[in-house]
């Protein structure tokens, strides 16, 4: 369409409904014509007549053809637009019109290729700002996948293509999901030779293949319907809108979900879950996001706090049959580290506002290591504070070699749990009490860092050692939960501090065992 202001012939918008109408009638009205010419071209090819004119009506018919792929890209674009994350632009005297680009519909379709490696948040975002808002749409269309997986694109956008690369999984994952129980139900029964003790398939029978395929399937179902209940919190009972920054079921699955918008807060807290944590599980740990909003936001209510959950890494998990040696390595943390920091880095080349913005990263458990290695990863330092809650170790052994002034780390150890008491890898550093397994405990004297209050409610009591004692770090109405918040929200005086624990005596007896770290 024209531009109705008086711009003649220039393209620049249109009118999704009208133009839907013209695709529906050049197809068909195209279909007649070649329908009746091809019938009169056979009549007078029998009769002898000249079909010249009738050839000719042909290649109107092939012409109006040729023009539906372009017009129905149009449409797309024009639909895609209206239904985006960017502002849509309508012609005062023609609010039905859309503003569309003409060099979106004159240029082919974007490819994946387009689409950049996403190793520089500042290059996505760069890239993402130089595109035209078809060329963002159709883009987030193709490839949710990618769109969403860059680091530096707006919070808004990342949300809307996750949420669609979801639901494309789930439908997949469904369908192949159904297919594998046909094959199973097909499969003949099971030979005696291949039945253990207890009637179950042994390896090798196609039953047997076919069942773990299943559960592998299933335990990526799992994982979706675990996010997708976390999800459902935001924009409920209070809490803001839930944002999917980051989704995949590649290995066992990886999810980032943010209450409030981290583009436009005041203070944003980053969650770095530790060991055993997959998709199946995130449900637990996005509540533990949603907590720490909640609480921060009774704690400042005037502030925009965004809590994300971060699984941006491959959490080590621990076997039935292990007895911890297996996860007493760095080589999840080395690998997660260099991906957290470019996650940080990625929130501050989205920022949508020009007022700074508070950042925090917390780490629990193994997560701290994580944390503790992406903070000297690379210039600059990880975020303003970092917090480090029921940690086997941060890698360091110093406050002050986190690339952050020392005054801004934190940590909290509850006297129950065991996993700050982990032996570590020199018996003579443990006979210190300040050892932790990946080195100084962040909760010592030792260590130069504050140390405040997490322990849980005296009325809710522990065992010397319990490995409740480990979770309960976003207890509802817990100091610990508090002290959280404080740090989140920047109220430093308001914290708690614990007494420090003296450089010769542990913290709890130490234990391991299955999920402590």
């Amino acid at each position: 369409m024209s531009d109705p202001g008086g711009r003649g012939d220039t393209f620049c918008g249109i009118n999704p409904e009208a133009l839907q109408g013209t695709i529906n009638s050049l197809k068909r009205d195209a279909g007649r014509l070649r329908g009746s010419a091809t019938g009169f071209k056979t009549r007078f090819d029998q009769l002898g007549i000249d079909t010249l004119p009738l050839t000719k009506l042909l290649h109107v018919a092939s012409w109006a053809d040729d023009q539906l792929p372009m017009l129905r890209r149009r449409h797309h674009l024009a639909v895609l637009i209206d239904k985006g994350a960017d502002p849509v632009l309508h012609y005062p005297n023609c609010p039905d019109m859309i503003m569309v680009d003409d060099a979106d519909v004159s240029a082919d379709p974007p490819k994946v290729s387009d689409v950049p490696d996403g190793s520089d948040p500042k290059l996505n975002a760069d890239w993402w700002g130089a595109l035209t808002p078809g060329m963002r749409a159709e883009l987030t269309f193709l490839y949710p996948d990618r769109i969403g997986a860059l680091d530096g694109l707006p919070s808004t956008v990342r949300d809307e293509a996750n949420r669609t690369a979801l639901s494309k999984e789930k439908g997949q994952l469904n369908a192949k999901l159904n297919k594998l129980r046909k094959d199973l139900a097909a499969t003949k029964a099971i030979p005696p030779s291949n039945v253990d003790d207890v009637g179950g398939a042994i390896g090798g029978d196609p039953a047997y293949e076919l069942q773990n395929k299943i559960d592998a399937v299933q335990s990526k179902l799992s994982g979706i319907a675990a996010v997708e209940q976390g999800l459902a919190k935001g924009d409920h009972g209070g809490f803001p809108h839930a944002y999917l920054l980051g989704f995949d079921t590649h290995k066992l699955g990886h999810a980032i979900v943010s209450f409030g918008d981290p583009d436009t807060a005041d203070d944003t807290v980053t969650y770095v879950p530790g060991l055993g944590s997959k998709l199946a599980g995130a449900e637990g740990d996005i509540s533990r996001a949603s907590a720490l909003w909640q609480s921060s936001n009774q704690q400042a209510p005037n502030k925009h706090v965004a809590s994300i959950y971060w699984l941006g890494y491959d959490a080590p998990q621990l076997a039935a049959n292990s007895h911890g040696a297996d996860v007493a390595s760095e080589s999840d943390a080395n690998a997660g580290a260099p991906l957290l920091r470019r996650f940080t880095q990625g929130l501050t080349a989205a920022r949508a506002v020009s007022s700074p913005v508070h950042t925090v990263v917390l780490g629990h458990s193994y997560g701290s290591l994580v944390t503790g290695r992406a903070a000297v990863h690379g210039k600059g330092k990880l975020a303003d504070d970092l917090i480090f809650v029921g940690s086997p170790g941060v890698g360091v052994d110093r406050a002050s070699d986190l690339h952050v002034d020392p005054s801004h780390v934190w940590a909290g150890a509850n006297s129950h749990d065991p996993v700050p008491d982990l032996p570590g890898p020199d018996p003579f550093e443990d006979l210190g009490g300040n050892a932790s397994s990946f080195g100084t405990n962040p909760a010592s004297t030792a260590f130069g860092g504050h140390v405040f209050q997490a322990d849980q409610d005296p009325s809710n009591s522990f065992s010397s050692v319990d490995l409740d004692a480990h979770s309960s770090y976003w207890d509802s109405h817990s100091e610990s939960l508090d002290n959280l918040a404080k740090i989140t929200v920047g109220d430093y005086g308001d914290v708690t501090e614990a007494p420090q624990i003296p450089s010769d005596v542990p913290t709890s007896p130490t234990l391991v065992g299955p999920g402590v770290l």
